[in-house]
């Protein structure tokens, strides 16, 4: 048996449809520390990139925000540039701006997306600039330096997971957690871009050094436990895990309302209670237990925007005022809080 054992299994953009990610994690490692007894931090905190490629048939697609940078414009279902009505830096505002700006317009028209318009560059520019995203649209059947690129925002980057102190220790002795699973504190209320990278670096070898530390044999005994031999559904596991992932991003996205938060708490009890009873019993199956822990996690997630009553980074509630905390403090949370099915 190992003596000690290091999360690093991403964050949890699979609780919602659009992600930045082909195969984005649903918080699985989160799950499992927290099954252990290890304290969750900052759930709430859920970070969309403005610019996905918009293409439900095919897989995830990041327009970089250099698209923006260079000059690109972002452009509503008339055919207008929006961003200048919303802030003076226009499409080169912060991520969180231009995301919610984005989720308004597409509320306002009723669309599935915006567009992103970059012909005015130039093809020569655009090849130029862009090689990577030119031929991969290419691929997909879009000329960008002819037609507009559809975009949609995506969850991108979990600030919240495991909370852990500087070493990457978790409250569970001799569990650790590095990288989006985790939450160190350092990206607070909004991650800025990169920064990820460096924390990983950076705490993986603080971690690196408490593991060489010589210290005791843990006295931990294994749990037995006997696995059921009845599949779960294939279609009850689709159903219910696309019925999770649209709620999550109707009601506990880029923006969050008091009635909508209460609905996702709702139906995420509703769609766990669906799930429970066939997991019992149940055979080996990964598909199952990543959608129990998505489910759970989601509802965690929902309790803790619940609890905050402030808009502040990216948890933008318009039914709270903005910044109400003169001294904000970090959200914990076990999950004991969950009233499990």
């Amino acid at each position: 048996m190992a003596r000690d054992t290091v999360l690093a299994t991403g964050g949890a953009s699979g609780l919602y449809r659009h992600t930045t990610s082909p195969h984005p994690a649903s918080g699985e490692g989160m799950m499992m520390a927290a099954e252990l007894g290890a304290e969750l931090m900052n759930l709430e905190f859920q970070q969309f990139h403005p610019t996905c490629l918009y293409d439900p048939e095919g897989v995830p697609f990041l327009i970089s925000e250099a698209v923006r940078g260079e000059g690109g414009y972002l452009l509503g279902g008339d055919g207008q540039r929006f961003m200048p009505d919303i802030d003076p830096r226009a499409e080169l505002a912060p991520r969180d701006i231009v995301a919610r700006a984005i989720d308004g317009e597409m509320q306002r028209s009723g669309m599935d997306h915006v567009w992103l318009d970059i012909r005015h560059l130039g093809e020569e520019a655009i090849r130029h600039h862009f090689p990577t995203i030119h031929a991969h649209c290419a691929s997909r059947g879009l000329d960008i330096a002819r037609s507009p690129i559809p975009v949609v925002p995506a969850a991108h980057y979990s600030c919240g997971g495991v909370s852990t102190d500087l070493t990457g220790a978790t409250t569970v002795p001799r569990l650790y957690a590095i990288g989006e699973v985790a939450c160190t504190g350092l990206h607070g209320a909004n991650r800025m871009a990169s920064n990820s990278l460096l924390e990983c670096l950076a705490f993986a070898r603080g971690c690196a050094r408490r593991l060489a530390e010589e210290t005791a044999e843990s006295g931990a005994l294994l749990v037995e436990r006997t696995p059921g031999t009845r599949p779960v559904s294939r279609e009850l596991i689709a159903e219910l895990r696309e019925a999770m992932r649209g709620v999550m991003s109707a009601k506990v996205a880029i923006v969050r309302h008091d009635a909508g938060l209460d609905e996702a708490a709702g139906t995420l009890a509703g769609l766990s209670e669906r799930l429970a009873p066939h997991l019992a019993e149940a055979a080996p199956d990964a598909d199952a237990a990543s959608l129990w822990h998505a489910l759970r996690l989601a509802r965690l997630t929902v309790a803790c925007a619940r609890a905050r009553r402030e808009s502040r980074g990216l948890h933008h509630n318009p039914d709270c005022p903005l910044h109400a905390d003169a001294t904000p403090t970090p959200s914990r949370i076990h999950l004991n809080a969950l009233q499990m099915p």
